[in-house]
């Protein structure tokens, strides 16, 4: 183990926690942006909605109000990374813990975007099927 794999190892941690927090700004540009939409249309036709839909929009308030916490968090995000993953796996030969911590942290975001879809979905095909119906 030298110096040049664990030089390697780090930047590669700093470089992914840089890709992921750059998609959860994504994710949060997406809450700020088009949720309140929704939430709009979802008032204005009086839909009734499901609890996962009541947790995004409540989530959305909590973003927009506590921005301050949320968005250092985000930018920080690839020093923790790296810390993790140095602290994981110290030795730049065993991959193991450091690629179940890249999946797992990958993860999230995918399935949070995944929850977003079905969250704003099920009222809005309510809604559709209640229009054309």
């Amino acid at each position: 183990m030298n110096t040049a794999s664990r030089k390697t190892v780090a930047a590669t941690a700093i470089a992914v926690g840089i890709a992921q927090g750059a998609v959860w700004i994504v994710l949060c540009v997406v809450l700020v942006k088009v949720v309140p939409r929704f939430e709009k249309v979802f008032i204005e036709f009086n839909v009734g909605l499901p609890g996962i839909t009541r947790l995004l929009i409540i989530l959305t308030h909590a973003l927009t109000r506590y921005w301050f916490v949320v968005l250092p968090a985000i930018l920080l995000w690839p020093l923790v990374s790296w810390g993790v993953v140095s602290l994981l796996s110290p030795s730049p030969e065993v991959a193991l813990p450091r690629r179940l911590w890249y999946v797992l942290t990958w993860l999230a975001p995918m399935l949070f975007a995944a929850f977003t879809v079905v969250a704003l979905f099920l009222p809005l095909s309510s809604l559709t099927a209640a229009l054309s119906g």
